[in-house]
């Protein structure tokens, strides 16, 4: 049987093996730092973008949690069918859910002779991220008035109510709750100045 020449590496030149050179093709310096800069060109317009979804994202996030417990606040009412608060401070992550009962003496201040008390029972506590703080969508006053509220009735209505939340940049994303129909709504308005419809 017959074969052919058998491919090899070496080609033999009057009897001596000679060992014969494949060409490989490499990447100069210049290439490279044009590849470089290519890469640096085209982060620098990327990670912006991805940083301003990234933010939107939370910012999205933290104003549906804060509608996820509005709304769990409405449905405790309608349930229980009793009288719930949302609570919360300005320039504060914090908030609360208060169940409101009232007391069956009278109180005890002249001027409020045959009113009861109101007793606030804390049924819920959360915190935003620690780059969000609750805004009020007016100016208020230090003292008794310092929290925004928004009460929750047993027919599913609320106090009309708008807040907002700001985040690390200052901007401010504002929140609505209908007072007839106690739905939710994000307010157009997400700027630092006040909230419109």
């Amino acid at each position: 049987m017959l074969l052919g020449p058998t491919p090899s590496r070496f080609s033999v030149i009057e009897g001596q093996p000679v060992q014969r050179f494949v060409a490989r093709s490499a990447m100069t310096l210049m290439e490279v730092l044009i590849c470089l800069a290519l890469i640096l060109i085209s982060m620098s317009t990327v990670i912006p973008n991805l940083m301003r979804l990234y933010e939107a994202d939370a910012v999205n996030r933290a104003v549906s949690d804060v509608g996820a417990i509005l709304g769990q606040t409405r449905t405790m009412a309608i349930d229980n069918a009793n009288v719930y608060l949302f609570r919360c401070y300005p320039g504060e992550s914090t908030f609360e859910v208060l169940e409101v009962e009232r007391s069956g003496s009278p109180s005890s201040n002249k001027g409020s002779m045959g009113q009861s008390e109101l007793i606030l029972r804390s049924v819920m506590q959360g915190e935003l991220s620690s780059d969000f703080r609750f805004v009020s969508s007016h100016p208020l006053i230090r003292g008794a008035q310092d929290s925004i509220g928004v009460y929750w009735l047993p027919d599913g209505s609320a106090s009309s109510q708008s807040f907002g939340i700001m985040d690390r940049s200052g901007r401010r994303h504002w929140i609505g709750v209908d007072a007839i129909t106690g739905q939710l709504s994000r307010l157009k308005n997400s700027s630092s100045q006040g909230a419109k419809r």
